[in-house]
C-alpha cells in the first residue's frame, strides 16, 4: 500500500505565503486584494508551488526555496503588467512572452537573490559589508554596540 503525505506534521503555512504575496502584488500595482489573489491564483506555478508548501516542513531549505519561486512568479506577474500597460495587451499575453526570455529569467534570478540577502540584512541578519568593515566603522554606535570604555587616541598637537 502506497502512502501520500497530505499535510507535514510542521508544514508550512500556504495562507502566510499567500497574503505576503498578495499584499506585494497590491502594492506594487494598485489593485485590490481579490484581484490581486486571482491574479496569483491563476498563475499555474504559483499555485503548484503554493500547493506544495502543505507537504513541506515549515523553515526548511524547501520552504526557502518555495518562498523565492512564489516572490519570482509575484514579481513575474507585476513586470507583465507594466509591460502590458506600454505595449497595450493583455497582463496574461504579456506574462506569457516574459517568461519566455532568458535575460529576464536571469536578471529575475539575481534580483531576487540580492533582495532575500537585503532582507536578510534588515532583518537582523549578517551584512556581506560584515566581514571586511570594523564594527566601529559600520554604523552609528547604536547599530555597532555599546560605545568602547577606552577612550578616544587624541589627535597629535602642532
Amino acid at each position: 500500500m502506497v502512502l501520500k503525505l497530505l499535510r507535514h506534521p510542521h508544514g508550512a503555512d500556504a495562507a502566510v505565503h499567500l497574503v505576503r504575496c498578495v499584499a506585494t502584488l497590491q502594492a506594487a500595482l494598485q489593485l485590490d486584494a481579490q484581484e490581486a489573489e486571482r491574479r496569483l491564483r491563476s498563475d499555474g506555478k504559483f499555485s503548484q508551488f503554493l500547493a506544495t508548501l502543505a507537504t513541506i516542513e515549515r523553515g526548511s531549505a524547501e520552504e526557502v526555496s518555495v518562498e523565492r519561486t512564489l516572490r519570482a512568479r509575484t514579481r513575474i506577474l507585476t513586470d507583465a503588467q507594466r509591460v502590458a500597460e506600454r505595449v497595450a495587451v493583455v497582463w496574461e499575453a504579456a506574462r506569457e512572452g516574459i517568461e519566455k526570455v532568458k535575460w529576464y529569467r536571469q536578471l529575475l534570478g539575481t534580483f531576487l537573490a540580492e533582495h532575500a540577502q537585503a532582507e536578510e540584512w534588515l532583518s537582523g541578519g549578517s551584512s556581506p559589508l560584515s566581514a571586511s568593515v570594523p564594527a566601529s566603522a559600520a554604523g552609528p554606535p547604536s547599530a555597532a554596540g555599546p560605545p568602547s570604555a577606552e577612550p578616544a587616541a587624541e589627535p597629535p598637537s602642532s
